[in-house]
């Protein structure tokens, strides 16, 4: 069954490397879409996945994080982003989990220009230029491992897009 769900996927990151800076893309894009984890000194690696940060917090330029590869849902209509996630009790506060996007600044001038993004306080926000969309303020709990999926797909006209966010397969 796991080889079926896998099957057609673009992306894939197992992010399972026990070393080095490189995260595998097993889906159908290959290593053309391989990511990099970036300040990889505060992260520790191991089969069981990426731990993002384990000794202390660290804020998103310093800590470390996964830079995907440039236009990763270019030509894509609808989306999956799929992942299991366990929160530290101690990272309290509203820190970014994931985001896809063209990050071109963090002020009110520019905002997060076409940012999907979560984090364990603020469940789901998608901004437009300086415009937030915010939807589902029901925060994960901490020292749990939740299932989170988020969809998006193309509505009637193709021109507009609705995300849904499931966390333990409930919408």
């Amino acid at each position: 069954l796991y080889d079926e769900v896998l099957d057609g996927l673009v992306h894939h990151y197992e992010l399972d490397e026990t070393s080095g800076t490189v995260l595998v893309n097993s889906g159908s894009a290959g290593a053309t879409a391989n990511a990099t984890l970036v300040n990889g000194g505060r992260a520790e690696l191991g089969p069981e996945g990426v731990r993002f940060n384990p000794d202390d917090y660290a804020d998103a330029l310093t800590g470390a994080y996964v830079q995907l590869p440039a236009d990763l849902t270019a030509g894509m209509q609808a989306l999956t982003i799929d992942y299991d996630i366990w929160i530290d009790p101690a990272n309290v506060g509203e820190h970014q989990i994931w985001s896809l996007g063209s990050k071109a600044s963090c002020d009110a001038a520019t905002g997060q220009q076409g940012q999907i993004f979560s984090s364990n306080t603020q469940r789901l926000r998608v901004a437009a230029g300086s415009v937030n969309v915010q939807q589902n303020r029901v925060r994960l709990p901490e020292g749990v491992w939740k299932h989170v999926t988020y969809t998006q797909t193309p509505n009637a006209t193709g021109t507009t897009w609705t995300g849904t966010l499931f966390v333990d397969g409930v919408q």
